[in-house]
């Protein structure tokens, strides 16, 4: 018998449960199959799915497509609720009406736009570390309304966004403060999630920092600011970094206590 690597065990029981079984229709938490119908509970599937990414993700921190299935990996009641919040502001409708999406485009205007806006802010922060936006891997969601799922992919999208404003490096460490901040600000069980996972990572010295000044802070500005899901942030490039801030009451993070090595 071939032994299976622990990777290539945990690729083949995470494709598994991602790829749809044959004549199955999923309709409000009921499974129909050709044979039976049956209650199904939704929520142990997508925390087993959390749990196996999280340790992949641990495994290998690169791994962008496990990283994104933690933040997609949330119940349709989170989802709903972030959507509530969007269709109670002006902003959060019209973006759910127009679907925005962060994209090539997108960086290539922020690229055209004033020193010292929020704009060169961001081109500089996706250029220096040669991203783009359409590198990130697909969004895959888990019975999610078309609304609900652009929820999702909206917080996915705008994720580079935070680390500048939040300024918030793209170290592990850097990684776990701006999930909490999501966790403080979305309510996002899966966030906290990703971030108590990644501090395992970290050494007894990093982890101190984490519990005794990062995450602190994480939980005061991701409380303090403005529900990140409604921010329209593309309408705010061209204005000045330090404005956008004041406008969404986002407080920096004193980067000078962060240490480590640059990750996606």
């Amino acid at each position: 018998m071939i032994m299976m690597t622990n990777r290539s065990l945990l690729q083949t029981v995470l494709t598994t449960m991602l790829t749809p079984k044959k004549t199955i229709l999923q309709f409000r938490g009921t499974i129909h199959t050709a044979e039976k119908s049956r209650k199904y509970e939704y929520f142990p599937r997508h925390m087993l799915l959390s749990v196996l990414a999280g340790i992949e993700t641990l495994r290998d921190p690169k791994r962008a497509d496990m990283i994104a299935l933690l933040t997609e990996v949330m119940s349709n009641t989170a989802a709903q609720r972030l959507r509530q919040r969007m269709l109670g502001c002006t902003t959060g409708r019209l973006l759910l009406h127009q679907r925005r999406r962060v994209s090539n485009t997108t960086l290539e205007s922020a690229r055209r736009c004033e020193p010292g806006t929020f704009g060169e802010a961001y081109a500089k922060f996706m250029d220096s570390r040669k991203f783009h936006p359409a590198d990130r891997p697909p969004t895959s969601v888990f019975g999610l309304s078309d609304s609900s799922a652009y929820v999702v992919l909206r917080l996915r999208e705008v994720h580079d966004f935070l680390h500048v404003l939040f300024e918030c490096p793209t170290t592990i460490e850097g990684e776990i403060v701006l999930k909490a901040v999501e966790f403080a600000n979305c309510r996002l069980a899966l966030s906290g999630l990703a971030a108590l996972l990644g501090k395992v990572q970290l050494a007894k010295r990093s982890q101190e920092r984490l519990k005794c000044q990062l995450l602190p802070w994480a939980l005061r500005a991701g409380t303090a600011c403005e529900p990140i899901e409604c921010i329209d942030f593309e309408s705010n490039l061209h204005l000045p970094l330090a404005e956008v801030r004041k406008k969404y009451n986002i407080h920096c993070l004193n980067v000078s206590i962060l240490t480590g090595h640059s990750k996606r």
